[in-house]
């Protein structure tokens, strides 16, 4: 809190790229944001673990990670031929869910021996760095509702939390359907959907696509002026999308080529099936053409 109050939030923007390293890139994501804070150049580095482990060696790579945002500061001013002094602050987030929660130290001097860190003497020749920790691992669903955040940032730490336990996610998904519901409503609602439909494919599949579609229609409309159904809006707004790229015009070619684009974004085969009109069949058909193709040795030359 203290923080935030310092931050000048209108000059937040997103920075592109990434510095997390390859073999980290199926389990970590990370986002760079510049801002000003008292008035000065800084830097927001949030990392996402998508992991249900606990790294102890968490707070070296933020220090690694601050020290790539500020390098990349530097190489931008000299192209622009210009001091690069004073360096931006990096304020290091890390976003944790696991089983047991946060273990790990949240500070590079608590990576080193106490006899080092305890005598002033050498104080100078320790790195000093600590990360903003937000643990959602066992966040109720009060807490998180008390956040007031907008749905798609609210339901992304649900998935987040609950998606890899088959009781907590069905639970998730009874008390939050209403969410679910406004969500779609929204203009980028479909959109908005895609990367956590995407997610839980990766990290879990105890329960049916099909099945969390049942559970919201039955949890998401009882407090809802409208009967119309949390799936019936979601498939329309499929076509819709469909539509907006030029693949639905009633031919069938049309369709079964929005098919792999509908799939990269989260969608099963049955929700394909049914937003676009087709037979399961042929949504499967354009599935095993794309995993044979994917398969497919590369000529030599």
């Amino acid at each position: 809190p203290a923080i935030v109050k310092l931050v000048s939030w209108p000059t937040l923007k997103l920075c592109p790229g990434s510095f997390v390293e390859d073999s980290l890139a199926q389990t970590h994501s990370d986002l760079l944001f510049s801002v000003n804070i008292c008035d000065q150049p800084a830097h927001i580095f949030i990392l996402f673990e998508h992991q249900s482990s606990v790294d102890e060696l968490m707070a070296y790579r933020k220090l690694k990670y601050a020290c790539r945002a500020v390098d990349r500061h530097i190489a931008k001013a000299r192209d622009s031929k210009v001091s690069p002094l004073p360096l931006p602050l990096v304020i290091p987030v890390l976003l944790h869910h696991s089983e047991r929660g946060w273990t790990a130290r949240t500070s590079v001097q608590e990576l080193y021996h106490p006899a080092f860190t305890s005598n002033p003497i050498f104080a100078p020749f320790i790195p000093h760095l600590s990360f903003v920790l937000d643990d959602i691992s066992h966040i109720s669903n009060a807490a998180l509702r008390q956040r007031a955040w907008r749905h798609q940032p609210t339901l992304t730490v649900l998935f987040l939390r609950d998606c890899r336990s088959h009781e907590r996610f069905v639970d998730a998904l009874s008390y939050w359907g209403p969410d679910f519901y406004a969500l779609i409503l929204e203009p980028d609602g479909f959109e908005a959907f895609a990367p956590l439909f995407s997610y839980y494919r990766q990290v879990a599949s105890a329960i049916s696509q099909q099945r969390i579609f049942q559970i919201l229609d039955a949890h998401s409309t009882s407090n809802q002026e409208s009967q119309v159904t949390f799936t019936e809006i979601f498939n329309e707004k499929a076509r819709a999308h469909a539509l907006a790229e030029g693949k639905l015009e009633g031919k069938l070619e049309g369709k079964l080529e929005s098919v792999p684009g509908l799939l990269a974004m989260g969608l099963s085969a049955e929700q394909i099936a049914l937003a676009l009109k087709l037979d399961i069949e042929q949504v499967q058909q354009v599935i095993q053409d794309i995993s044979n193709s994917d398969n497919t040795p590369q000529a030599q030359s």
